[in-house]
């Protein structure tokens, strides 16, 4: 096994293990938080930041359209690199 081989094996080693959920499991846990839109209505923006934040979200509102863009990076994928220069 080559040198490289064997750094992204180790790399590998690091990322958490995905637990698999199926659609019908995801739909079944949105649905058991209830009505999502009232609670983020009144819930206070100081704590929806921290929300957001913690779940990465980024909002930006675009005026032309008059609609909110929404992503999300997944956890662990804005993390700088663990390989070390060349």
């Amino acid at each position: 096994m080559t040198f490289r081989a064997v750094q992204a094996q180790a790399e590998l080693s690091w990322v958490p293990k995905r637990v698999g959920r199926s659609a019908a499991e995801i739909h079944a846990m949105i649905d058991s938080l209830g009505d999502v839109k009232k609670i983020i209505r009144q819930a206070d923006p100081d704590e929806l930041q921290r929300l957001y934040e913690a779940l990465n979200v980024e909002i930006v509102y675009n005026a032309t359209g008059r609609m909110l863009d929404a992503s999300i990076r997944p956890v662990g994928r804005d993390k700088a690199s663990v390989r070390g220069g060349t």
